[in-house]
């Protein structure tokens, strides 16, 4: 039997939570770090751009109003205007940046690439600390880690919120909730409004089956709770999506009732995966092959993937999550998706907060709240047959034939697939895969496929959009493609505003004067999105050796705005994975050069690499790519390196040896702030010179590729200085050490006795002359010294005698009292 899982809604409680600042784990030698976090004045300027270009043109434009850093601590937004804030890095990872007379983005200032984590044009950032974007959504994101998951598989589908409703669960939405003896009536529990607005946008059903009769076990002063499903015919035309009526506010508590809502005076809670799921097949006569799933149970791509087929599909989903500790639990709807990576969420708050978000501040990744979410799948009238049509297609292109992969539906009315080429029907399978292999090198096709049902509804799904390949001759190794011959095998999906081949300065890309893959704004109107994968022909990886990629590219932006990835996939799921997150250029003629190995788990299997790009921004920017080389490395190099004074006094001069094992071409040596030369190529041995104290890290890079690091190899020291003065109370000195850059302090006070301390207060046994060292230390400096004479042989007191005679004199010096033992 599968657990309840209630979700609890409304006015719950305020739960402090702690920020767990996530070091970003960085693929490639010279990525950015956390000193590299955008700041207040960044934020500004990325969110104002953003908001701008998302605007709609018969829309009020919104205006800029603040940026506030966000502290989940106590679920506050801090500072009241953007004057006010440092343009220090902060060590707060959110800020919020709202506008007039609506709109606001949530940027992560950790993230130099895609900071934006979530964003609306129309609607407003809750103020109340209740809401779920608080309670829910912004803590699991300060909780998670900064790892990248699986690219999910491309897709061309923007699906537009499909949910118009913007209802809530307050006054007068509640109208017909149960009151308390006050007359105070419970709120209607978040998971009835997201249901009554699934509802709605179906507009089904007329009449429902049924009805429902139980005391709330939360508050049985409540009495009885009543509604008959069957005598009630459901309202839709008078439902207004944004202004509450009778109409609406019946249907919600109907739908609270049928999912057996347990009211209560704060919240009101009730099981989406066992009640609201069987209400809405028994009750509002949905199709019974609904089903919850649980993200626990699934990879995170496949997830998101299943999360897109009910939207390709024009099935909001009804969603629940739950906060870290997992004392809050919210249901909310899914409506819509675009750029791959954004989910638009309708939290059931009367439109407060809804917006575009991403996923993966929620769902799995290596946190562990990926076990209080889940979704009701499948969910549609009865009336509509489920003829879902393939979501995801991809066409993997090979020398002479093309691999078509597709997510099955998963429908037990599934009869088979049809594979539809240049708009004609080749082919039918079972599977959700096919290969054709009647087709010529060099030639475009263009692919479709249908879904197939048969059963008490037969019918066939909608066709996938055409998708668009062209086989090609594997890739053998070494290979090198410049463009100067077109694509060559290379292809694009997004054929209007996509990769093409160009020269440079066609593209705005400057100092190259030879032909390019590129992508760019230019000639464009101004706020055109641009979106495309530049993918490889098949690179069959050898056995046993590794395979290198190397490239020329160029990447211009603003701070922090467009997404340029290296992703690979694995020939037999479509799936991409991320291998490596390309930093921008410094301006749009900064070409640079970047390495990178290919997966060694896929050796001795088929894969593509693809550069995909996203302009998330809508500015005038773009990439492009030039020189790209694959090539194998037999054995990888273990690179290695050590000093001969890791402990460095500054000015005396430290020798690197290369220890490198295995075969290397190239090196480039980094020794680290405040060397001269800070870095160096060649094997060496190299002599460098430190000008500034403090630890030094010091890398290593061979051939381009195998990099060493280590943190804090050399210690710069400053030569130590000596020094002291003292101050006499008869035979006792105490010591007041001047010294500057010593770590070690030695005192030897002449009397055969010695000290560590810093100041020492010394006792001496007779009236004699004593010559006192003071001897100071710093690593490997050499040592300093200072002395004095201590001429202890005039004034009061009297000698002590050896205490090998077990002889005490006290006090010393006297006071009119002297006792000998």
């Amino acid at each position: 039997m599968a657990p309840l899982t209630f979700v609890r809604a409304s006015r719950p409680y305020l739960w402090r939570l702690p920020i767990l600042l996530i070091w970003m784990i960085l693929i490639g030698w010279s990525g950015p770090t956390m000193s590299q976090n955008l700041t207040a004045d960044q934020a500004a300027q990325i969110a104002n751009s953003f908001i701008q270009s998302k605007a709609q043109a018969e829309s009020p434009i919104p205006t800029f109003q603040s940026v506030h850093p966000y502290n989940p601590m106590d679920l506050t937004i801090e500072g009241k205007h953007p004057a006010q804030q440092s343009t220090t890095p902060q060590s707060k990872t959110i800020f919020v940046a709202t506008f007039m007379p609506a709109g606001f983005v949530i940027i992560d200032a950790q993230r130099f690439h895609n900071p934006i984590i979530g964003w609306s044009i129309n609607d407003r950032f809750p103020d109340d600390p209740a809401h779920p974007l608080h309670q829910l959504f912004l803590p699991q994101w300060h909780t998670r880690t900064n790892q990248s998951p699986p690219t999910p598989a491309s897709t061309n589908d923007f699906i537009a919120p499909l949910i118009p409703a913007r209802w809530g669960q307050d006054h007068p939405w509640n109208q017909f909730c149960p009151t308390d003896r006050d007359s105070s009536r419970a709120p209607a529990g978040c998971v009835a409004v997201a249901m009554a607005q699934v509802m709605n946008r179906w507009k089904w059903p007329e009449t429902g089956v049924g009805s429902n009769r139980y005391i709330p076990p939360r508050h049985p002063l409540y009495g009885q709770v009543f509604a008959d499903f069957a005598a009630t015919t459901y309202e839709y035309d008078q439902m207004d999506p944004v202004l509450p009526n009778e109409a609406s506010a019946l249907l919600i508590f109907h739908a609270g009732v049928a999912s057996f809502m347990n009211y209560g005076p704060d919240e009101s809670s009730a099981s989406v995966d066992r009640f609201a799921l069987e209400a809405l097949k028994n009750n509002f006569l949905y199709q019974q092959a609904s089903i919850y799933f649980e993200l626990e149970d699934f990879p995170q791509h496949e997830w998101i993937r299943m999360l897109q087929r009910e939207l390709v599909n024009k099935r909001p989903l009804i969603y629940s999550g739950s906060n870290p500790d997992g004392r809050t639990i919210h249901a909310f709807n899914i409506d819509g998706f675009r750029d791959v990576e954004y989910f638009h969420f309708n939290w059931g708050w009367a439109g407060v907060g809804n917006g575009w978000y991403r996923l993966d501040g929620m769902a799995g990744g290596s946190s562990d709240y990926s076990k209080d979410q889940g979704a009701i799948f499948h969910c549609q009238p009865t009336i509509i047959p489920l003829h879902d049509r393939p979501a995801n297609l991809n066409a993997l292109s090979g020398n002479n034939f093309v691999k078509l992969i597709w997510d099955n539906p998963h429908l037990p009315n599934l009869s088979h697939f049809t594979i539809i080429r240049d708009d004609n029907t080749i082919a039918q399978t079972i599977y959700p895969n096919y290969t054709d292999e009647t087709v010529q090198n060099g030639r475009i096709y263009q692919y479709q496929v249908i879904a197939n049902y048969v059963g008490e509804t037969p019918g066939n799904s909608p066709p996938t959009p055409h998708h668009q390949v062209i086989p090609w001759d594997s890739i053998s190794l070494p290979y090198q493609i410049d463009f100067e011959e077109g694509l060559q095998g290379w292809s694009s999906l997004n054929r209007h505003t996509g990769y093409t081949i160009k020269q440079a300065s066609e593209l705005g890309f400057g100092r190259n004067t030879g032909m390019i893959a590129g992508i760019s704004s230019t000639g464009y109107p101004e706020g055109t999105h641009l979106s495309d994968y530049l993918i490889s022909p098949l690179i069959s990886l050898p056995d046993s050796s590794f395979v290198a990629i190397s490239f020329n590219y160029i990447l211009t932006q603003s701070t922090g705005t467009s997404n340029l990835k290296l992703l690979w996939r694995d020939f037999d799921n479509a799936v991409w994975h991320e291998l490596a997150n390309l930093k921008p250029s410094d301006g749009w003629s900064a070409w640079q050069t970047n390495y990178y190995y290919l997966p060694e788990e896929m050796r001795g299997k088929p894969i593509q690499i693809a550069f995909y790009y996203n302009d998330f921004y809508d500015q005038v920017c773009g990439c492009a790519f030039e020189d790209i080389k694959l090539y194998e490395v037999p054995i990888k190099p273990l690179p290695g390196f050590k000093a001969d004074q890791p402990d460095n006094c500054l000015g005396a001069p430290v020798t690197f040896i290369d220890t490198t094992k295995g075969l290397v071409h190239t090196w480039l040596w980094d020794f680290g702030e405040g060397a001269s030369p800070r870095t160096k190529t060649g094997r060496g041995p190299h002599l460098v010179t430190y000008a500034d104290p403090g630890p030094k890290d010091v890398s290593l890079l061979v051939n381009n590729l195998d990099y060493l690091f280590k943190p804090d190899y050399i210690m710069g020291r400053l030569q130590p200085s000596a020094g002291f003065t003292y101050e006499r109370n008869i035979l006792q000195i105490t010591f007041t050490s001047h010294i500057t850059n010593a770590d070690i302090v030695w005192w030897d006070f002449g009397d055969g006795t010695t000290s560590t301390e810093l100041n020492p207060i010394h006792d001496f046994r007779s009236k004699k002359l004593y010559h006192v060292h003071q001897i100071v230390y710093n690593g490997s400096c050499p040592p300093d010294t200072a002395s004095e004479f201590i001429d202890l042989r005039l004034g009061t007191g009297i000698d002590n005698p050896d205490n090998r005679q077990n002889i005490k004199i006290f006090p010393n010096p006297t006071n009119h009292r002297l006792t000998i033992q």
